[in-house]
């Protein structure tokens, strides 16, 4: 299924195994996704409300992820899965920010026009 999808390189080496099979996502990507499922929900019940400082902290938040990309694409040095992962997850917990800020601003323009 996620292979049909192509969200994700899924290139051995740069994913987690366990029992000698691979995982379906890299390592990267497993942090991401996961952390963005887990983060957009936790945060829709907590009732998270986004302003100005959170949206900045997101996009910091997503910085990590675009410099350890960038410098292996690069090849100014080769990433550890471990970093990857921490990366992914970062960045995950950044665009899970912007996602409730957007539901956020959708839900208030919503119910102003209504």
């Amino acid at each position: 299924m996620i292979q049909k999808l192509k969200i994700c390189h899924q290139k051995p080496e740069r994913s987690f195994h366990f029992n000698k099979k691979q995982f379906p996502l890299c390592s990267r990507c497993t942090g991401f996704y996961f952390t963005i499922i887990t983060f957009t929900y936790l945060f829709l019940f907590m009732n998270f409300q986004s302003n100005l400082f959170f949206t900045i902290f997101a996009y910091l938040l997503i910085v990590p992820m675009g410099i350890d990309g960038t410098t292996q694409y690069l090849k100014l040095r080769e990433s550890t899965n471990f970093l990857r992962l921490i990366t992914g997850i970062l960045a995950g917990i950044g665009i899970s920010i912007l996602i409730i800020a957007i539901i956020n601003k959708i839900s208030i323009n919503i119910i102003l026009n209504y």
